[in-house]
């Protein structure tokens, strides 16, 4: 690794916490945040506190901890361990870059408060950049977690780190449903086996508050035969009349019959390769979700290396449980920023959560 040295910026990153601070006043908050909170931090962390003892033994690891922070716009090869991810991404600042900032700086007219917004902004810019990035891995997990019942990192989705075999969440068998026939199928069922699955999950002793899925599969939701029986019932067009099928009136009749409303969890990824990037989807686009009311779970987080051990002339702050540090070093040139966390969703209401597999299409 490159020896490092004091920020660029210099006394500016001194107190990069009031960035910070800045950041997450101007943030807008990924989806696993209304379902999940962080847990408390431990030291170390390994599988068998996500998913239990007695799981253990299936469960591959996801990253090798000791890793270092892969370069955005080029690959990277990892070795498999057995300790719980360490998402890890750093972005640099250009020399060209940098000596636009100091053309910035030597504009004679332009004002000093101008001048310490624009500094601000070079700070800013890269410190949201690579806390986006940690939360958005987050929340492909957090939503490949609860919609399909595992966590799995593929070369398609980490393509610049390690692949795995699927992480379980433990969805219990009893809780999971195939439809009798495709959502688009002439005999599909499609409501009553709704229905039906809510009175499962009363008779188990779970309120469900919505029913997640993506926009994929409500706009085949919508064209279900069962489905526009009932609509047109519930509105009453008129044998000659039309009636409009929204998410909204359709809704209107889940509430009326005493079921918990639809939820569009209509949510992308984007992962970069080779510089350019590409989007994935991690919410399943053939399964129904159903959800219990408050918080599904936690972020099972631990304490990075450099949060233990910090290194010096490096600068440090927190946004959640995210380290970012930054810091300059001279070959290759380059000021840097980093983002860290050690942390991995744990679905700890998965006991309380249903699938209805309505399309019965092979998912990806």
């Amino acid at each position: 690794m490159a020896e490092q040295f004091k920020s660029v910026f210099g006394d500016y990153t001194e107190n990069i916490s009031v960035v910070a601070k800045a950041l997450e006043a101007a943030k807008v908050q990924p989806i696993y945040t209304q379902y999940l909170d962080w847990a408390t931090p431990t030291v170390g962390l390994d599988f068998s506190t996500v998913v239990g003892k007695e799981r253990q033994a299936s469960m591959a690891s996801v990253v090798d901890i000791d890793a270092l922070h892969p370069h955005r716009s080029r690959s990277a090869a990892v070795r498999v361990d057995g300790e719980v991810p360490s998402i890890k991404v750093k972005r640099s600042l250009t020399q060209k870059q940098y000596r636009d900032y100091l053309m910035l700086q030597n504009i004679k007219t332009m004002k000093d408060a101008d001048k310490l917004k624009a500094i601000v902004k070079f700070i800013l810019d890269d410190m949201k950049y690579v806390t986006d990035s940690v939360k958005a891995r987050i929340n492909y997990m957090y939503l490949q977690a609860v919609s399909r019942g595992y966590i799995e990192i593929t070369a398609d989705n980490n393509p610049d780190g390690i692949v795995t075999d699927v992480i379980p969440m433990g969805l219990l068998e009893t809780n999971y449903k195939e439809s009798s026939d495709d959502v688009l199928g002439g005999g599909s069922k499609l409501i009553t086996e709704i229905m039906d699955m809510v009175q499962l999950a009363k008779n188990q002793g779970d309120e469900i508050s919505e029913i997640q899925l993506s926009s994929v599969l409500w706009n085949k939701i919508k064209l279900n035969k069962e489905l526009m029986s009932e609509m047109k019932a519930y509105f009453n067009p008129g044998s000659n009349a039309r009636a409009v099928f929204t998410l909204e009136n359709f809704n209107n009749y889940l509430k009326d019959n005493n079921a918990p409303n639809f939820k569009i969890i209509d949510s992308i990824s984007r992962v970069e390769i080779d510089g350019k990037q590409t989007i994935v989807r991690p919410f399943s686009d053939t399964n129904l979700v159903f959800v219990p009311a408050g918080k599904l779970g936690i972020i099972h987080n631990a304490y990075s290396i450099e949060e233990l051990e910090p290194i010096p002339n490096v600068e440090y702050t927190t946004v959640d449980r995210i380290l970012l540090s930054k810091w300059f070093q001279r070959n290759p040139w380059g000021e840097m920023t980093a983002a860290e966390t050690i942390a991995i969703p744990g679905i700890e209401q998965i006991e309380s959560v249903y699938h209805l597999k309505a399309d019965l299409v092979t998912e990806d």
